[in-house]
């Protein structure tokens, strides 16, 4: 229980580096970005630390090894697309083109861990 709500508790670093980072364009101030980076930083690793024991905790005894695996298999996949969705030929000139994705998967991520502790589910 506790590891989950560590988990949860890490989306209040990443919201706010993501609104710091967002507002360096505005206020032009790079401090900003800076402090935004080092909030989604400290994101990271507690979520690379916490999600795999969690998941551990979680899974079946034969796929304990399997899901650890796949968990750092898919964030190593996260980076490379990433660095693909940042490509400007891919998504063309627009400014806010690779924030909007990025905006619609972290939202996606927050609302399903959100409806998975309203209904008790893990």
């Amino acid at each position: 229980m506790l590891r989950k709500r560590t988990l949860l508790l890490s989306h209040v670093f990443v919201f706010s580096g993501a609104a710091l980072s967002t507002a360096c364009v505005a206020a032009e101030a790079p401090e900003l970005l800076m402090v935004g980076r080092i909030l989604v930083g400290i994101n990271s690793g507690f979520a690379n630390c916490i999600a795999p024991m969690f998941l551990s905790e979680v899974a079946p005894f034969n796929y304990r090894g399997a899901f650890g695996t796949l968990h750092q298999l898919f964030v190593t996949i996260g980076i490379f697309l990433s660095s693909v969705f940042g490509l400007k030929q891919l998504l063309g000139r627009r400014k806010h083109s690779t924030l909007s994705v990025s905006v619609c998967l972290s939202l996606s991520v927050s609302v399903s861990d959100y409806w998975l502790l309203k209904n008790n589910s893990c």
